[in-house]
C-alpha cells in the first residue's frame, strides 16, 4: 500500500504542475481565494486550500481516511508555502520538513511557474481536451496520457476536479465550494509559530520532470504486463479466501484495542519525528507478519522489481517532503 500511496502523492505533484498554468511570474490568475474540496474514491476526506498574493503565499489542509481490507487509517496533512519556501507540516507533534520552492521548480523544469507546468506536462502527455465549468468557472481539461488515466479541470491556473485511475486505484478531488478575491487570514498561509522546522530538503535530490515522466511509463508498461494481470488475480483470489478475512478481522479488532492504542503512542513518542514520517511503513512491516504468506507473495508480484528499483533512484528523496 505504500507503493500506491507515493503513486498518489506524485499525482499530486503532476496536479500543481498544471495548476501553474498561470501567467509566468504567478502560481494563480486569482489573487487570493478559498477552495474547499471533496476527495474520494479509494482514498475519501475533504482538502480547503487557501492563498494570497496569486499564489506567493499558500496553505493546504487536507484530511483523508482510507479503508485497506476493512481497516481504516486516518492522515492529516498541511502544506504552507510562503514565497521561496515550501514547508510540509505534520500536525500530530508540529513538525515540519522544508525546501526551497523555487530551486526546487527550476531543478524540475525552468525558472517560473509556466516553464515548470509546461514541462511537467510535456513529460506526462498533457494535452488540452475540452472545456467545462465547475462552480460557474469555465474551465479548461486537460488529460495526462502518460500518468495513468488522470484529468484535470483547470480555472485560471487552480484545479477545481481532478480524476486519476492508476493501476486500478481511483482518486477525485472536486471543488464543492469557491470564494474568489476574497479576503484571507494570514494565519492560514503562515507556518505556525509552534512548528519546528526539523529537515531542510535539498532540492537538488528532486527528480526533474523527464525522470518523473520514465518513471511513470515504466508504470504504465508494468499495468500492461501479464506479470501484473497474474498477480491482481491472485490477489483477488486471496481477498475471497475465509481464513484471510478472518485473518483481517482478527487485526482490525487488535488495531481497535486500547493496548495497540498504547503501544502506537509509545512508538511516538520513543522514536520522534522520523518514525512519525515512516509511521505508514513501519506500520505494515510491523503488521505484516499477521497475514498469510501468500499476501506479502501477491502485492510482492504486484510491483515488478526492476520497476521500483527505477522508482527509488528517480524519485529519491523527493517524497520525504510528504
Amino acid at each position: 500500500m505504500n507503493f500506491f500511496k507515493k503513486v498518489f502523492v506524485l499525482a499530486i505533484v503532476v496536479l500543481s504542475a498544471v495548476q501553474f498554468r498561470a501567467e509566468a511570474t504567478k502560481r494563480y490568475d486569482v489573487k487570493s481565494g478559498y477552495i474547499k474540496y471533496d476527495i474520494t474514491g479509494q482514498t475519501e476526506g475533504k482538502e480547503e486550500l487557501y492563498w494570497t498574493n496569486y499564489g506567493e503565499e499558500e496553505g493546504r489542509y487536507t484530511e483523508t481516511s482510507v479503508n485497506v481490507f476493512g481497516i481504516e487509517q486516518s492522515n492529516r496533512t498541511v502544506n504552507i508555502i510562503n514565497g521561496q519556501w515550501a514547508n510540509a507540516v505534520n500536525p500530530n507533534n508540529n513538525t515540519a520538513t522544508k525546501v526551497n520552492h523555487e530551486e526546487l521548480m527550476e531543478k524540475m523544469a525552468g525558472k517560473t511557474p509556466t516553464d515548470f507546468s509546461n514541462a511537467m506536462i510535456e513529460a506526462f502527455g498533457g494535452e488540452k481536451t475540452g472545456v467545462e465549468k465547475i462552480l460557474g468557472k469555465k474551465c479548461d481539461i486537460y488529460t495526462l496520457k502518460n500518468f495513468g488515466d488522470m484529468k484535470v479541470w483547470v480555472y485560471k491556473g487552480l484545479a477545481l476536479k481532478s480524476e486519476a485511475n492508476i493501476m486500478g486505484f481511483e482518486y477525485r478531488t472536486q471543488a464543492v465550494e469557491f470564494k474568489e478575491n476574497t479576503n484571507i487570514e494570514q494565519t492560514k498561509v503562515t507556518l505556525p509559530s509552534n512548528v519546528t522546522v526539523v529537515q531542510e530538503m535539498d532540492a537538488g535530490d528532486m527528480p526533474d520532470a523527464e525522470e518523473m515522466g520514465q518513471v511513470m511509463q515504466q508504470l504504465k508498461e508494468m499495468k500492461n504486463s501479464p506479470e501484473y494481470q497474474e498477480a491482481m488475480d491472485q490477489f483477488q483470489e486471496l481477498q475471497n479466501n475465509p481464513e484471510f478475512q478472518e485473518t483481517v478481522q482478527q487485526f482490525k479488532q487488535l488495531k481497535e484495542s486500547p493496548e495497540y492504542f498504547e503501544a502506537m503512542q509509545e512508538t511516538r513518542v520513543d522514536e520522534g519525528y522520523q518514525q512519525l514520517q515512516n509511521d505508514d511503513m513501519s506500520l505494515g512491516e510491523k503488521t505484516g507478519a499477521i497475514f498469510k504468506e501468500e499476501t506479502s507473495a501477491a502485492v510482492e508480484e504486484t510491483v515488478r522489481e526492476e520497476t521500483r528499483k527505477n522508482l527509488k533512484k528517480a524519485l529519491g528523496n523527493a517524497f520525504k517532503l510528504f
